[in-house]
């Protein structure tokens, strides 16, 4: 597969084979801004999101499937959340480093 034909297939994974996962996550991410208004997970520790998605992945493994998938996208949710604030802190210290 030549990297265009890479790249086009990721971006349909991306916009069309995961659109309800993502869709999920965008429906965790509003009932999140309802409940904490503050929005301030790119201020939370590491640890924090980690025990988070901890608790919700034993909760998914406990009754695992369809019945249960809140569980999963609320971890995957925390994961996105990490990632991004990680991103963050990255690009942060890359622009402090060369302005």
């Amino acid at each position: 597969m030549q990297e265009k034909e890479m790249k086009d297939y990721v971006q349909k994974l991306c916009t069309e084979t995961f659109k309800g996962a993502l869709q999920e996550m965008m429906k965790v991410m509003v009932e999140g801004l309802s409940k904490y208004p503050d929005d301030d997970w790119e201020h939370r520790p590491v640890m924090h999101h980690i025990q988070h998605i901890r608790a919700h992945l034993n909760n998914y493994k406990k009754n695992p499937g369809y019945e249960n998938l809140e569980d999963l996208t609320h971890a995957m949710t925390r994961c996105t959340m990490l990632v991004q604030s990680q991103l963050n802190k990255q690009a942060k210290n890359d622009n402090i480093r060369n302005p």
